[in-house]
């Protein structure tokens, strides 16, 4: 088999799912795409006797090698055009999270028991003393 018959029947038959691992670790069927052609291209520069038996698990190294690369290279400008849905809550959402007043009054030390008071004078410097 020449090489231009060997390469034409891996892309045949290895197209579609090198597109599909692609878009699996890119979620963008344009960069998917773009994996793959690479992933083909690297191949043409490849000697089918070096490769033989084992062009499979290469397409798919290669092929997840350059996805990674494209997210990488693409990933951050994406952040910045495309803004993401905040993982934090928002301002508004903290604020209805808080104590109300009225609650938080319950909470003062003025509403506590008085065997829970503290005597400041029992905490003085000459008080430890024994």
């Amino acid at each position: 088999m020449d090489k231009e018959t060997w390469i034409i029947s891996l892309v045949r038959r290895y197209e579609r799912p090198l597109c599909s691992y692609a878009f699996g670790l890119l979620r963008n069927l344009e960069w998917a795409r773009d994996a793959v052609q690479d992933t083909f291209l690297r191949l043409c520069g490849q000697k089918p006797e070096k490769l033989k038996g084992r062009e499979v698990p290469w397409l798919f190294r290669v092929c997840r090698n350059r996805s990674l690369d494209i997210l990488r290279k693409e990933k951050p400008s994406q952040s910045m055009s495309e803004p993401q849905e905040a993982s934090l809550p928002l301002r508004n959402e903290l604020q209805t999270n808080r104590p109300h007043k009225a609650t938080s009054a319950a909470y003062s030390p003025a509403s506590y028991p008085s065997s829970l008071k503290i005597n400041r004078k029992s905490f003085g410097s000459n008080s430890s003393k024994t």
